[in-house]
Order: structure tokens, then sequence, then C-alpha cells
């Protein structure tokens, strides 16, 4: 969906969190609440990647939380 007022393409929007969006020179911001985080595509992929691999070590930490019986590590607290 195109904003056309700033020529901006969202790409992503999620309710109560923020939304991607990519301007037609190719730089993507990341909204989130008052925060705007504008990146270069390489810089975005980059945090992509970060991202993704936190949210596997968070899996894997409350997987062997589970298996040793310890109380998992509550993300929505910090």
């Amino acid at each position: 969906m195109a904003d056309t007022e700033s020529g901006a393409l969202t790409l992503a929007k999620h309710e109560g969190l923020g939304s991607v969006t990519v301007c037609n020179c190719g730089v993507v911001s990341l909204h989130i609440g008052g925060v705007t985080v504008r990146l270069e595509m390489a810089a975005f992929a980059g945090l992509e990647s970060m991202v993704h691999k936190a949210m596997n070590e968070l899996s894997l930490q409350a997987i062997t939380a589970r298996s040793t019986q310890l109380t998992p590590i509550n993300t929505f607290t910090h």
C-alpha cells in the first residue's frame, strides 16, 4: 500500500507495534511507536538476520528451561 503523500510503500504492519515502509530511493524505515529507524537495504537485511538468530536463541533457551524445569524467560517484561 503506497502512502500518496510521501511515496512510501508499506511492506508490513502490525497493529499496536508499528510498520515497515520503503521509499522510492530504497531506504527502509522501521516505525515502532514514536521511533523511526531508517536503514539502507543491506542494513535492513542484516537486521532481519540478527532478529531471526535472536528468536532462535530465545526458542532454544525456552526448550532448555522446560527440559530442566526452570522458569522460562518472560520476554514480555523487557
